[in-house]
């Protein structure tokens, strides 16, 4: 088994949540979205931020040494906060909970944190009141010091913090916690693909379609008198059945999570709904109905359009449900 680093299971994580589908379902709550974002940036952010601590050779002085100890538990603390908030935005707390809430681990790494730089004063009051704790300043070095705590009618304790141990300790955790996240992630899309498992998509255009579209052409065509109104009545019988492939492929869209969904589709829809709105009524003859020519001219653009560009997203949204799905 790879194992990966946190770098690459956030990659992971915001390449399933920017899959149109997934990301039309999140952006209806603009707030969630927002915050599951801002989580994941701070995820990888502070990762980055630890891994140039573990490269740098270290403070310089006693001033910076205090920066670098408060700027590290400080991250630490914030990678904690994002993981659990990143989970609150998927709705996927409880399966988390198990491996990360109220983990002794992280509770130690923010304990430590809120009585060396977080909250030092007075922290962790209860009934006798709180603690008062400080950093041995001769104690500090890039990888840890020594912290005092003393509480109202306690002796005061003496602790040795590692850093390095607490970092290694708290990345494993967090890797196994964007582990649970990617894995639930990638377990709902399956289970999605597999409630459509054998349907295709493409098999909702009939092999007779390019046979409706001559018979719209036909009715264009057709100057004699005589024969106009058979020749629309049967060309308005064939715009019926195109309008009927169109709706059902719609249909079908919906229910997969597609549509609207996929930007590129829509504009599909959206390019295609004035033509055949205006050949509506040209074939019902209504009163300002476009004329022949006109009419010719939107069968070309919605027959184009259905062959050269949806026919080719369907098939190719057919072929990631198959991959995906097995």
């Amino acid at each position: 088994m790879v194992i990966q680093t946190i770098q690459e299971l956030e990659n992971s994580i915001r390449k399933c949540i920017n899959n149109p589908r997934k990301q039309y379902i999140l952006l209806q709550n603009h707030a969630t979205w927002n915050q599951l974002c801002s989580s994941l940036d701070i995820i990888g952010d502070t990762d980055y931020a630890l891994s140039s601590y573990i490269k740098d050779s270290g403070p310089s002085d006693i001033g910076m040494n205090y920066i670098y100890i408060y700027g590290f538990l400080q991250a630490l603390i914030l990678q904690q906060d994002a993981i659990r908030y990143c989970a609150n935005a998927l709705g996927i707390v409880d399966e988390l909970g198990r491996k990360y809430k109220g983990n002794p681990t992280l509770e130690m790494v923010r304990q430590i944190r809120n009585r060396s730089s977080g909250h030092p004063m007075n922290c962790d009051r209860d009934a006798e009141g709180g603690s008062y704790n400080f950093i041995s300043q001769i104690s500090m070095s890039k990888w840890g010091f020594t912290l005092h705590s003393s509480r109202p009618e306690k002796r005061t304790t003496v602790e040795e913090i590692d850093l390095q141990r607490l970092l290694k300790e708290q990345t494993e955790i967090t890797t196994e916690a964007l582990i649970i996240i990617l894995d639930k992630l990638t377990e709902e899309d399956m289970k999605h693909k597999k409630a459509f498992e054998g349907e295709n998509l493409i098999d909702n255009i009939p092999p007779t379609l390019g046979y409706y579209f001559e018979k719209m052409y036909a009715a264009t065509y057709e100057t004699n008198p005589g024969q106009k109104t058979s020749a629309m009545h049967l060309g308005k019988v064939h715009f019926d059945s195109v309008m009927a492939v169109v709706e059902k492929i719609k249909i079908e869209l919906t229910k997969r999570g597609l549509y609207p969904a996929y930007s590129s589709l829509k504009n599909i829809f959206d390019e295609i709904s004035y033509p055949l709105a205006e050949l509506e009524k040209y074939f019902s003859s209504n009163s300002g109905a476009v004329n022949d020519k006109t009419a010719n001219i939107f069968i070309f653009f919605i027959q184009q359009q259905i062959n050269e560009e949806l026919m080719v997203m369907l098939k190719e949204l057919d072929e990631k449900y198959k991959v995906q799905g097995e």
